[in-house]
C-alpha cells in the first residue's frame, strides 16, 4: 500500500493502492478520498507531474497530491470559518471583512489565482510570512486592521501596481518593499510609521504617493529617484525639512506639505515645472525660495496656517487660487 502527501495540509492519506496502476486512476480515487469537490488532483514524483497515462509504481515512496484552486478556496473557508465575518470571493478576487480572525491561516497562501485581496475592518494582526507566494496579486489593500509589520517575503509580489495598507498600525517597513518595480499607488497613510526603509527610493514606478498620518521626521535623502510620481502627500507628519533631491521629481503635478514643521522649501523648487497643486498650509514658512515663479504650471497655492505668515512676492504667471 502506497501513502500519499497531502501537501497543503501536509497530512498523510492512505489511499490503499498496491503494486501499479495508471496515473489518471490514482488521481480519481485520491479525488474521491479527499471530497467530490476536488476539481483536479496532480500527483508529483521526484519533482515530476504524471499524466494521465503514466504508470504510478508503490514501492514506499510518498507521492506530493496538488489539488486544484477550487479545493484550496474550500480549505481556506473552512478554516477561516468564524462567526461575525464575511467573505466575498470572485473568480480572482477575495475580500474579506469584520473579522476576529489575528492572523490568516497558512492554507491562504495557496490561493494562487488571486489578482486583488482586500481585508478591512479585521482585528488582523500579521500576515503569513509566506505571502509572496501569491505571485499572480496586482491589487493588495488591508486596512483598519491592527496590522503593525509586513513579512519580508512582500518584495516577492511582483506583479503588484496598487498596494494600500492606510490605517492600520505599522511602525516599520521592510526594505524588500523596495522590489515592487511595478508598483504605481501605494497608500501608507494614517501609520506610525516614523522613518522609510533606504530602499523606499528603488520604488521608481510609483505614480501617486501617500503618506499622511504618520510620524515622519524625514523623507529619504534620495527620494528624487522616484522620478515618475504624479501626486505625493505627507501632511499631518513632523517633517522639519525636505530633502534637496525632491526637486528632481520632475513630473510631479501635485505635492502636499500641510502640517507639518518645514520653515522653508529647497532651492530649486522652481525646477517642478509641472506642479500644478502645492499645499503648506499649518507650517512655519515665511518666506518662499528665488525662483518660485518659475513654477509654470502651479494653479493651487495654500499657505494658510504659517506662522509667521508666508509672504507671496513672487506669483507664478498661471495661479488661480491662492489661500492666505
Amino acid at each position: 500500500m502506497g501513502s500519499a502527501r497531502f501537501a497543503i495540509s501536509g497530512g498523510l492519506i492512505d489511499c490503499d493502492f498496491d503494486g501499479c496502476l495508471f496515473a489518471g486512476d490514482a488521481r480519481r480515487r485520491i479525488a474521491t478520498s479527499l471530497g467530490t469537490a476536488v476539481a483536479r488532483v496532480e500527483i508529483f514524483v521526484a519533482g515530476k507531474v504524471l499524466e494521465d497515462g503514466d504508470i504510478l509504481f508503490l514501492d514506499g515512496h510518498e507521492m506530493e497530491i496538488v489539488l486544484s484552486e477550487r479545493r484550496v478556496e474550500q480549505e481556506f473557508l473552512k478554516a477561516v470559518g468564524a462567526p461575525n465575518f464575511e467573505i466575498l470571493r470572485s473568480e480572482s478576487s477575495l475580500r474579506i471583512r469584520r473579522t476576529q480572525l489575528s492572523n490568516l491561516p497558512e492554507i491562504f497562501c495557496h490561493l494562487r489565482d488571486l489578482r486583488r485581496l482586500d481585508i478591512y475592518d479585521a482585528w488582523l494582526c500579521d500576515l503569513p510570512d509566506d505571502i509572496g507566494q501569491l505571485s499572480e496579486l496586482q491589487t493588495l489593500r488591508i486596512t483598519h486592521t491592527m496590522l503593525s509589520a509586513l513579512p519580508e517575503s512582500i518584495g516577492q509580489l511582483q506583479e503588484l501596481k496598487i498596494l494600500d495598507l492606510s490605517s492600520n498600525k505599522l511602525t516599520t517597513l521592510p526594505n524588500t518593499l523596495g522590489q515592487l518595480v511595478w508598483l504605481s499607488e501605494l497608500n501608507l497613510g494614517n501609520n506610525v510609521l516614523t522613518e522609510l526603509p533606504e530602499q523606499f527610493v528603488m520604488l521608481q514606478g510609483l505614480h501617486h504617493l501617500d503618506l499622511r498620518f504618520n510620524w515622519l521626521t524625514t523623507l529619504p535623502k534620495n527620494i528624487g529617484k522616484l522620478t515618475w510620481v504624479r501626486k505625493v502627500n505627507v501632511e499631518v507628519n513632523r517633517l522639519t525639512r525636505l530633502p534637496q533631491s525632491i526637486v528632481n521629481l520632475q513630473w510631479l503635478q501635485c505635492l502636499h506639505l500641510g502640517w507639518n514643521r518645514l520653515e522653508e522649501l529647497p532651492d530649486g523648487f522652481g525646477q517642478l515645472v509641472w506642479l500644478r497643486e502645492l499645499h503648506l498650509r499649518g507650517n512655519r514658512i515665511a518666506a518662499l525660495p528665488d525662483g518660485f515663479r518659475d513654477l509654470l504650471s502651479l494653479e493651487v497655492l495654500e499657505t494658510e496656517g504659517n506662522y509667521p505668515k508666508l509672504t507671496v512676492l513672487q506669483v507664478p504667471p498661471r495661479l488661480s487660487r491662492v489661500t492666505f
